[in-house]
């Protein structure tokens, strides 16, 4: 390949298409593409080749790290064939690249370093994760040989290209996290499980000054998506989300909000000459396209259809009664126009979440939006509720906790309460509830209309 100006690599993981048919599909945004594993298994070869295939059709370039789940079903070393097996296919045409401990340079100034990256895992807790029953003959023991073996070889190829080609931009691509904190469900951050998929190697080589060309790392395994800055280093992941059970409805809506609107949409990291985007089309949502957005407040706009929406940077969150778990990292932005008042909160990056007042907002509602709306009565939760037309509301009693589900225009949950029974106990002066709308269709629309 020729010497780029500029590089942009779109990058995605964890798609997991054997539970899928292999019917994923996404529109480029970038002539690079970066599949960072848990794709699919290897044994289920022809559709693995299939997928592959219309990637390489869309992309000029495919760049493909196995993770643990490539190889269910198969031992290790038949994998590895099959990978090689893969990128001779004619159907792929000479535009996959298998990274297992390799190196691809785009020009003369961009190299992407690619390995699996598997974690330390202690032998007690080998339990707590199906690869070794599921990937043949695999053992714990095998498992952390690899795991030294992917980090010495990054200790190596890093310290080499920083000696030898310093002027080299280097992107590493791993399917393990390289840390433990902030890559993952809170609940599993620092734990027993968190061995399963996650280790220090991203610190071990900071320490060691292998990183100074480093600019960005992505990642997958974790089902948790990120945009981190450690050091120089952008830590980014693109995965798809599947732990939804354990999470609170406030993460549920917002890690539901970050798979549909930035899977569907596009996100940027840009550091001089290399822009890393994460792009993909959920498999509920197809036809939402989105800018590539350098501006939080640019992205807001665009979202609300506020053409000539006018900012002004408010302190940070003050209400007491008003939480979230980023409350802390929260940038808050006043929207005002004409037609309403409107305060948008912006949530590291990644959540949205809107504050409406009892005026008419007329907003753009997109497939698969999660909008987090604060309402100050029960009946004005029921009039949001038959104004947006939504497809499903959540709904949280910020007194007792307790969640509550409405959908197909009625209330249900698990507990079977009725709407009576919320409304006896949740229409009361100051009472405040915090529900989380998905909408329906792509179309303009009022949310809160007469709300008293």
């Amino acid at each position: 390949m020729g010497q780029p100006a500029k590089v942009t690599i779109q990058f995605m993981s964890d798609l997991h298409q054997e539970r899928h048919g292999y019917s994923f599909t996404t529109l480029r945004r970038a002539p690079i593409l970066i599949l960072g594993g848990d794709i699919g298994r290897f044994i289920d070869y022809d559709h693995y080749r299939s997928l592959l295939s219309r990637f390489c059709a869309q992309f000029e370039l495919v760049v493909l790290v196995a993770g643990n789940h490539e190889f269910y079903g198969s031992t290790r070393a038949q994998g590895l064939d099959a990978a090689q097996r893969l990128v001779e296919e004619p159907s792929i045409g000479g535009k996959l690249r298998f990274l297992n401990r390799d190196r691809i340079d785009l020009g003369s100034n961009i190299t992407i370093l690619g390995c699996t990256l598997h974690s330390h895992i202690a032998h007690r807790h080998k339990r707590l994760t199906n690869d070794f029953s599921r990937i043949l003959g695999w053992s714990v023991e095998e498992h952390n040989e690899e795991h030294k073996k992917d980090l010495q070889w990054l200790q190596t190829s890093l310290n080499k290209l920083r000696q030898e080609e310093a002027h080299r931009r280097v992107i590493v691509v791993t399917h393990y996290a390289p840390m433990f904190k902030r890559v993952s469900h809170p609940l599993n951050e620092l734990n027993d499980v968190s061995q399963c998929f996650s280790s220090t190697a991203l610190e071990d080589l900071r320490r060691s000054s292998a990183l100074t060309t480093t600019s960005h790392w992505v990642f997958g395994h974790t089902h948790w998506n990120v945009r981190l800055k450690v050091g120089k280093v952008h830590v980014v992941s693109n995965q798809m989300h599947n732990d939804h059970e354990n999470l609170t409805w406030w993460q549920r809506k917002s890690k539901y909000a970050q798979q549909l609107l930035l899977r569907s949409g596009v996100w940027s990291v840009v550091t001089g000459d290399i822009a890393l985007i994460r792009y993909g089309v959920d498999l509920a949502v197809h036809d939402i396209e989105l800018c590539v957005y350098h501006d939080k407040r640019e992205l807001a706009a665009t979202l609300l259809g506020a053409q000539d929406t006018v900012y002004k940077r408010l302190p940070d969150l003050q209400d007491p009664d008003f939480y979230h778990p980023y409350k802390k990292n929260a940038t808050r932005f006043q929207v005002c126009d004409s037609k309403a008042g409107l305060e948008l909160y912006i949530l590291t990056d990644q959540a949205l979440s809107l504050d409406l007042t009892d005026q008419t907002v007329d907003s753009t509602a997109y497939d698969g939006l999660a909008v987090s709306v604060r309402y100050p009565t029960y009946k004005a939760l029921l009039q949001g509720w038959l104004n947006s037309a939504c497809a499903a509301m959540e709904i949280e009693d910020f007194n007792s906790g307790v969640v509550y589900m409405m959908q197909a225009e009625r209330l249900v949950d698990s507990q079977n309460v009725d709407e009576a029974w919320l409304k006896e106990h949740l229409s009361k002066p100051d009472h405040y509830l915090q529900a989380s709308i998905l909408l329906r269709g792509k179309r303009r629309r009022t949310l809160g209309s007469s709300w008293t």
